[in-house]
């Protein structure tokens, strides 16, 4: 609610960009003063920006544009390319060109702890996605590992949020080849998540980096995404 204020006092010189989705925010489309721009990964729309296969398009006055591809984003996950998406919205609204966006999009590496490539040893993909401190973010995480080929190696603990690791079965059973856990919620996850896939302990970061990398075959991904806070470990 806090954030349809913000939409509501908009003008009719505004645009609000919204996702189709998402059934709270493409409610917001009626009533608005503002000109709406709405963007979907799952459906064409008859105006706005989308997805359709590996395609980003736009679709304005019964004209359409490919605007770049899914193989053009260096980032992983459908949620980036929700993002993408958006940007181009919030872009184009403002006249910016999308030739140029296009290359700025393929040039973008991501940032740092947000799914961010480090390096592959031994034909293993290290990724940081030490910013998915709750569970649906981990969620997200795994989600864009699953287009990588192999399988993942998860390193999942520290300070717990008091949250179910439930909702992380489904993706672990498709697709976890191990779970290597950290911190003070260690034994919460093992005795929520023992079923689902191999589990190993690491006595710290370091330890749980190389008993992935040990855990793993050539075309893995180890992952940290560890759904939890890392108040146990660091100061700040």
């Amino acid at each position: 609610a806090a954030k349809h204020r913000i939409f509501m006092n908009q003008t009719a010189d505004d645009v609000a960009v919204l996702n189709a989705d998402d059934d709270i925010t493409a409610a917001w489309e009626s009533g608005l003063k503002a000109n709406v721009v709405l963007f979907s990964v799952k459906r064409d729309l008859e105006e706005g920006v989308f997805l359709r296969g590996r395609d980003l398009v736009c679709r304005s006055g019964g004209k359409e544009r490919i605007l770049t591809t899914r193989d053009e984003i260096f980032l992983r996950g459908l949620h980036n390319v929700e993002n993408v998406l958006a940007a181009f919205a919030a872009g184009l609204a403002c006249g910016a060109d999308p030739d140029s966006m296009r290359e700025t999009v393929a040039g973008f590496k991501g940032v740092e702890h947000r799914i961010e490539y480090v390096d592959t040893v031994d034909g293993v993909a290290f990724y940081n996605d030490s910013k998915a401190t709750s569970v649906d973010a981990t969620l997200k995480s795994l989600e864009a590992m699953s287009e990588s080929g192999g399988r993942t190696i998860l390193i999942l603990g520290g300070r717990g949020k008091h949250a179910p690791y439930g909702p992380l079965v489904p993706l672990i059973e498709k697709g976890v080849r191990g779970i290597v856990v950290i911190g003070e919620d260690a034994d919460n996850i093992e005795a929520q998540l023992g079923d689902t896939a191999e589990i190993v302990r690491g006595s710290s970061l370091e330890d749980a980096v190389e008993r992935g990398l040990s855990i793993a075959k050539e075309g893995d991904v180890v992952l940290l995404a560890p759904a939890c806070a890392s108040f146990d470990m660091f100061k700040s």
